[in-house]
Parts: structure tokens; C-alpha cells; sequence
């Protein structure tokens, strides 16, 4: 019951301060992989970056006439274009489902969001399935309907890790693999109340 009346106090706070929009998103992905460690005498660093693709749907719920409330739920493809020890480059491509939630701030037609990401892999069970990010970035707004973003996120999270030793058993180093990407996007409001 306590739990349903603090919902209901959150939803008429929302919903009281202004409009609510729900819409739709999607645009270019920028996605690469830092390696953090040494492994065969290669230190840390990115791969090559890798172009892909997000879409999904937000919410936005102002509650004061500058301040809101962004989630969102998307499928975005991340990945890189690691290199082998002989050269040879190939395409890492791994989708997730994201659910940013960010505190936006309205500065006429510019308005500058940041906050948590919690990522799920669709795939690939030798990488950790969850993966914690932090994102933050910038939206204008072309029209009431249209927006165009800029967002970067930054994974706190391994995405994966490694630990070798030498022939005697020593601990000879390790990596641990995180994602960084950018987007760019496109807004569409489908709704507003």
C-alpha cells in the first residue's frame, strides 16, 4: 500500500508540473571497446571503432518547469573492430537492451541530460550479461515533435575480463574489457499530455 501511494504522489507530481511526452528514438551508434591491462605485452587502449545502430522509445515527465525525468528503453548494438596477432580485423558486434533513466535539464530549445544505464547482452555468455553505464549528453530541439541528440556513455562495468600466468604459475597479467560509445540521434514525440 505504501508502495502505491508513493506511486501515485510521483505520477500527480509529474503530471502536474507539465507536459508529458512519450516518443520514439533512433540514429547512429559510435561504439567502441577500451582493454584496461596488459596482456602479451600490449597495454591498455581502444580497439578500432565500430558504426551501428540504436532504437527506442522515451519518456520525458518535468517535474518543475526546467527540471525532468528521461527513461528509456532501447535496443542499441555495441561492439568494436578488434585486431589479431597477425593483423587481421574483425567486427564484435554485441546487442543490448538498455534502460537509461536521466535527470534533464530544459534551457530553452537545448537541454542537457546525465544519469544511470543498466544494459542487458542479448547474447554471447562468455561476456558478463549486465553491464552498469554512465551516460550523459545534449538534445535540441528542431521543432515541438523533433529533437536531434548527442549522448556519450561510458561503461563503469566490465563487459569481460581475463587473467593469465606464466609457465610457473605466476600472475603474468590481465585485462578487463569496458564499452564506451556515442550516439546520435533522432527524437520523435508521439504523445504528449
Amino acid at each position: 500500500m505504501k508502495k502505491l501511494l508513493i506511486s501515485v504522489l510521483l505520477v500527480s507530481g509529474f503530471s502536474g508540473a507539465a507536459q508529458i511526452d512519450i516518443g520514439v528514438k533512433g540514429g547512429l551508434n559510435i561504439a567502441n571497446i577500451r582493454q584496461a591491462g596488459n596482456i602479451g605485452g600490449v597495454g591498455s587502449g581502444f580497439y578500432n571503432p565500430l558504426f551501428t545502430h540504436h532504437i527506442g522509445v522515451f519518456g520525458k515527465l518535468p517535474f518543475s518547469e526546467k527540471a525532468f525525468l528521461q527513461p528509456e528503453i532501447n535496443y542499441s548494438r555495441k561492439g568494436s573492430k578488434p585486431q589479431d596477432q597477425i593483423g587481421n580485423r574483425f567486427s564484435l558486434n554485441l546487442n543490448y537492451f538498455t534502460i537509461p533513466v536521466l535527470l534533464g535539464f530544459q534551457f530553452d530549445d537545448l537541454s542537457v541530460h546525465f544519469g544511470p544505464q543498466v544494459e542487458f547482452l542479448a547474447e554471447f555468455e562468455a561476456l558478463d550479461q549486465v553491464e552498469v553505464s554512465l551516460a550523459g549528453g545534449l538534445q535540441y530541439y528542431l521543432s515541438d515533435q523533433t529533437q536531434v541528440g548527442f549522448r556519450f556513455i561510458h561503461g563503469l562495468s566490465p563487459i569481460g575480463s581475463a587473467f593469465f600466468t606464466d609457465s610457473t604459475g605466476a600472475p603474468s597479467g590481465g585485462v578487463k574489457l569496458y564499452n564506451y560509445l556515442v550516439q546520435l540521434s533522432i527524437y520523435r514525440t508521439l504523445w504528449s499530455k
